[in-house]
């Protein structure tokens, strides 16, 4: 059923059009918003503006204050074990020379094999590794209903909904902040140039950089709600259990803003 789904839809995206792609970066002409000037370059190459890093130097500077001289654990790293968060761990120990402890939000959604990883990567670093864990039984089975309900009415706008569980990690980083009373947390959030603007945009929302989630204006925010609610309206099997858990994800991800201590790698 989910193959001929995933059939279905891309050859109703694809099968009867000459699918258009700009002569620079090549997106296609199915990004949400996109359009093309007479040269064939998209909109989001002619107004794209160069991401400036501030540098290792500065980021020093920054931090400073918040070194620990005697070995005691200075930071936090938020730690998924994905390529952006284990750099972010490797950089923080090894280049900036900092006591990081690694905190890891378990949602239940990784495997094993992620789990011995993660572990191992701490263990190799010398790095001690705190662990939330969640009952990811409930997780994944809301993470089934909400797929079982895309099903029935597919909207690529509302597939962010399968992992809004896991959208908690800085609340529970920022209990653990609290409870350890250390005072730094990194974010590795990755490339600035990786900005999944169709996240939003599917969700018939445009935003220039939804990199970090609460800084998009208030009016996006509230479009993109709404944008939710009305197929919820539509698909009322996403009114299930995992509802109280969306909205949760919802608000850590669009509204626990930028605090004292947070730095965004």
């Amino acid at each position: 059923m989910i193959k001929n789904c995933i059939y279905e839809t891309w050859h109703n995206l694809y099968s009867k059009v000459h699918l258009r792609r700009c002569t620079k970066c090549i997106l296609p002409a199915t990004m949400p918003f996109i359009n093309f000037n007479e040269q064939g370059v998209c909109n989001y190459c002619t107004s794209h503006k160069k991401v400036i890093a501030r540098g290792h130097e500065e980021l020093k500077k920054i931090i400073l204050p918040y070194r620990s001289n005697n070995g005691a654990d200075d930071c936090i790293v938020a730690f998924t074990g994905g390529r952006d968060s284990s750099y972010s761990l490797h950089y923080v120990k090894t280049v900036l020379k900092m006591h990081p402890v690694a905190f890891t939000y378990d949602c239940g959604m990784a495997t094993e094999i992620a789990q011995r990883n993660r572990k191992r990567m701490c263990d190799a670093l010398g790095v001690k590794q705190i662990i939330v864990a969640v009952d990811g039984t409930i997780k994944r089975k809301n993470i089934k209903k909400n797929i079982n309900a895309w099903l029935r009415r597919p909207d690529l706008g509302m597939i962010p909904l399968f992992m809004a569980g896991d959208k908690q990690i800085i609340h529970y980083a920022r209990k653990v902040k609290k409870k350890t009373g250390i005072p730094l947390i990194f974010y590795g959030l990755g490339n600035r140039h990786e900005d999944a603007l169709f996240k939003l945009g599917f969700s018939q929302v445009y935003t220039e950089s939804p990199m970090l989630y609460y800084n998009i204006s208030l009016l996006n925010k509230v479009k993109f709600a709404a944008y939710y609610a009305k197929q919820y309206l539509a698909n009322p099997r996403y009114i299930n259990h995992s509802l109280f858990d969306a909205l949760y994800g919802y608000f850590c991800l669009f509204f626990l803003g930028k605090q004292n201590g947070d730095m965004f790698l």
